[in-house]
């Protein structure tokens, strides 16, 4: 086994050996044949810039050509340059001067709104102003108009629905029938309670004016102020005592007997608005009919109207209640 083995690593070797002795011849070639190419290759290189010479020499308008050429592609290099620049400056004036117009467009489009602004405040004030003035003449003619109807008076003669005026009205039961009839009603009642109950429950008829409440007694003259007795019984108030607080059996009350109990008992004391019948109808015009029915001043309010008599101012129809006594 040994000698089989060292028989093998001689024959390594040998075959090593071969190898090493075969490359070097190859690397030697190798190496020749790269310096003739190197010498070949600078000989061209010499030969050339020898030609190169040599025809400079015979020809030197060509290289003078060449110069000139090689002068006017720098200068057409220049000249496109300087072109191009000048475009780009001509592009940036232009630029500059659309800015400055733009920029004049925007002024002149603020100064255009602003007017608005200024002509929109203008036209506002004159509008608040018109309309002030609107309001200012609507005002004057319903005050005018106020004036004349009060001039005219509740009863105007031009009127196309009759008008009446209820002396005592009381609860405004006689109101109520010729209201309910299209009439127009005037109501002279001196008992506060009454006389604020009848506006209350009639609202609709003092809004559209068909119907006036006047919380007063009708007296003697109508400088002042009256003391009014209102009985338990409606129908039985009156500026004298012994009838406004008669006893319940119709009685008449003692002045200076009992007063007090009377006034606890059966009526009350007030203190209104005194007025004639002939203030009353000057106030209100004359109306179509005239009720009256304040007990014992029914002949006080009739004899109030004599000096109508003559003026031919007096109601067309007249009604005065009667005490059955």
């Amino acid at each position: 086994g040994s000698h089989e083995a060292e028989r093998l690593r001689q024959q390594r070797q040998s075959k090593h050996k071969g190898l090493n002795q075969k490359s070097a011849p190859e690397r030697r070639g190798r190496e020749l044949k790269h310096a003739a190419f190197d010498a070949v290759t600078m000989h061209l290189f010499e030969r050339t810039i020898m030609d190169f010479l040599k025809v400079s020499a015979r020809a030197p308008r060509v290289i003078l050509l060449t110069a000139v050429l090689a002068g006017l592609a720098t200068a057409s290099v220049i000249v496109l340059v300087f072109l191009e620049t000048r475009r780009a400056t001509q592009v940036g004036v232009l630029a500059e001067a659309s800015m400055r117009e733009l920029q004049l467009q925007l002024t002149n489009l603020n100064n255009q709104f602003q007017l608005s602004v200024a002509e929109t405040d203008r036209l506002q004030e004159q509008l608040a102003a018109a309309e002030t003035r609107a309001q200012n003449a609507a005002d004057k003619a319903a005050t005018a108009a106020a004036t004349a109807a009060a001039q005219a008076g509740f009863c105007a003669p031009s009127d196309s629905v009759p008008c009446v005026v209820d002396v005592g009205g009381r609860d405004g039961t006689t109101a109520r029938k010729y209201l309910a009839e299209g009439a127009k009603v005037a109501v002279v009642e001196a008992v506060p309670e009454l006389a604020m109950g009848l506006a209350a429950t009639h609202a609709r008829y003092i809004v559209s004016d068909t119907l006036r409440v006047l919380p007063m007694a009708v007296g003697k003259d109508d400088s002042g102020e009256v003391v009014f007795y209102a009985n338990k019984n409606t129908a039985w108030g009156s500026t004298d005592y012994k009838l406004g607080c008669r006893h319940e059996d119709g009685r008449s009350a003692e002045p200076g007997v009992d007063v007090d109990k009377a006034l606890a008992t059966r009526c009350r004391k007030y203190t209104v608005q005194s007025v004639t019948c002939h203030r009353l109808l000057q106030k209100l015009g004359s109306p179509t009919y005239l009720r009256v029915d304040v007990e014992s001043e029914n002949w006080v309010c009739l004899d109030s109207l004599a000096p109508l008599a003559g003026m031919q101012k007096l109601p067309k129809y007249i009604s005065v209640a009667v005490a059955n006594t």
